[in-house]
Order: structure tokens, then sequence, then C-alpha cells
């Protein structure tokens, strides 16, 4: 399958390195609360069990999308309308075999210690992300959430968890990536994460636009 990305009339994105604490040979040691903090896929149990409960149903899962490419800019991100009170996230799975979990955090909780008050079982968010709320993407698929926003505002993923889209068994991760309102004037825009190999690895993108 040939994944083709064009479309001239997509905004330009700032493109933001963001701190990231998770090396590509070890998770961080501090995640989540729980024994089990991310909820990660580790058999083919629930992929399986979504795709069967959906084909049970007749339901049927939405015609492949051709992704726009996105362009990187030198902007600096500006302070958004203050009486906009959302933020839209744009999940987007660029993988072409793999599936992800996109492993989403967001709160509006004043935080102490970022990322690690972040990524914390409590700020988990799944309900209308992916398949059936799962928080997970087939490959080539996007979603989008809009979420309350204020200037306590911090999101982003533990990486993402990357699956084979047959199976559910896990192949693979992504870096931690974050952002704060606070710093970056998230309220009023769109904040798009991209999952998929980039350079060869499992990783993850994090974008806002202009």
């Amino acid at each position: 399958m040939k994944l083709t990305l064009k479309d001239p009339a997509m905004p330009k994105l700032t493109i933001l390195r963001l701190r990231s604490n998770r090396s590509s040979t070890k998770r961080p040691v501090r995640r989540l609360t729980s024994s089990r903090p991310v909820r990660r896929l580790t058999s083919s149990v629930t992929l399986v069990a979504v795709t069967a409960l959906f084909a049970g149903c007749g339901f049927e899962l939405p015609e492949e999308v051709l992704l726009p490419e996105i362009q990187p800019t030198d902007n600096v991100a500006q302070s958004p309308d203050p009486s906009i009170t959302t933020v839209t996230i744009r999940f987007r799975n660029l993988a072409v075999t793999e599936a992800v979990n996109v492993e989403f955090f967001a709160t509006n909780n004043p935080l102490t210690l970022i990322p690690d008050d972040l990524f914390v079982d409590e700020n988990l968010v799944t309900s209308s992300i992916g398949v059936a709320g799962t928080g997970i993407l087939e490959p080539l698929r996007e979603d989008t959430l809009n979420f309350p926003c204020t200037s306590d505002l911090v999101l982003g993923t533990f990486g993402g968890s990357f699956l084979d889209n047959e199976t559910g068994d896990p192949l693979g991760v992504g870096q931690p990536r974050w952002a704060q309102d606070s710093s970056l004037g998230l309220c009023g825009r769109e904040v798009l994460l991209e999952f998929g190999r980039f350079s060869g690895e499992f990783g993850v993108r994090i974008s806002i636009d202009d």
C-alpha cells in the first residue's frame, strides 16, 4: 500500500521540538501510578474483539484517507483569542501496516512536575478516540478530539504503542511528547499528533497550527 501525502491547501504548522525523557532502548523509570499504568495492548484479544464486534453489527470502518503533507515552518506560536475555551487534537497514524494506541493524556489541573504528573492514570483519555473509543487507530487513519482548554492545560502522548494490525501483538513504542497552554497558547488551536516510522524508528511528531 502506498501512502500519498499531497495537499497544497493544508495550513502551515509549527513543528515543535519538545523534550523527551524516554530513550529508544529504555522506558522512563517513573510512568504511571499503577503496576500496569499505560493501557497497552499485550495480546490480540482486545483488537480482535473490537473488530468482531463491528463485523457482527454490520459496521464498516471508513475508507482509507489520503493524508496531506505537513510542511514545517519557523513561525513562532501566537496567543489565541482568550474567549475560546477548547483545543482540537488531531491524531494521525502514518503507519501503513501497524495500528497504534495513541496513549493520549491531558489535564487542566495545575501540575507541579511535568511530564511525570501528566502521565498518570487519571489523565489518560481514550473516549472518542480510535476504534470504539479504545484509543487505537488503524493504519492510515486519523481522528479528532475537542478538549476543554484553560491556561493550565497540559497535553501529550506517552509515545504511542505500535501494534500488529492483524494480531494486536506489540511491535514498538515512540517517545513521550507534550505541550503546555501557558507557554504555547493552545486554546482555540489545533494540535497535530502524527504516529509512524521516522528515520526507520517508531515515533511521534507534535505540531501546532499557526
